[in-house]
């Protein structure tokens, strides 16, 4: 029923808001519990949580949404200028103009080997932390670094990837994110 998917997805929204939950799967069978729906309960996608979150934050942090996002901009410049030889594209809440506090920065890399950009940020001396995903060689691979306004996720594509990729996204080039940070 969508309708129960949709509810899911609020009080998913809320509990990553709120409780900092960062694994959104996590938060999704947790709001299901909590909302008394069985462990069989169709859980909301990607797409109708980001829209709960969406909707969340501009109902309860509209206030705080321009300074949170001018903030994650600067900050996502920074790491998109640190990585320009990777051809970084931001990706996610902040490309699309909203976020909300523990929000992650989400940049989407092109490279043939992940173990390249891995190598780039280590001899830079930024601690990475690989998240876990799909089977080696099944699609981008996904890495975390910590920055000074929270999560980065870096998702390391080859061409392919990056030609094949969903187009349901906003993405800003660096030069698109330095006109909106100017």
């Amino acid at each position: 029923m969508a309708n129960e998917r949709e509810q899911i997805a609020q009080a998913a929204a809320a509990l990553i808001i709120e409780s900092g939950i960062a694994d959104w799967q996590f938060a999704r069978r947790k709001a299901a519990r909590q909302l008394g729906l069985g462990e069989r309960a169709r859980l909301p996608d990607r797409t109708q949580l980001e829209a709960a979150l969406r909707e969340y934050a501009a109902l309860y942090l509209a206030d705080e949404q321009p300074g949170l996002l001018d903030e994650l901009r600067a900050e996502a410049l920074q790491w998109m200028e640190k990585l320009e030889e990777f051809e970084p594209e931001l990706t996610g809440p902040v490309a699309e103009d909203w976020a909300y506090p523990g929000c992650e920065i989400r940049l989407e890399l092109l490279a043939d080997d992940a173990k390249v950009v891995e190598i780039a940020l280590l001899n830079r001396g930024i601690d990475v932390t690989h998240v876990p995903g799909r089977a080696p060689g099944a699609g981008p691979v996904s890495m975390h670094v910590d920055s000074e306004t929270g999560p980065v996720r870096l998702v390391v594509q080859d061409v392919g990837q990056r030609r094949n990729r969903k187009h349901d996204r906003v993405r800003k080039k660096v030069a698109e994110l330095r006109a909106l940070v100017g």
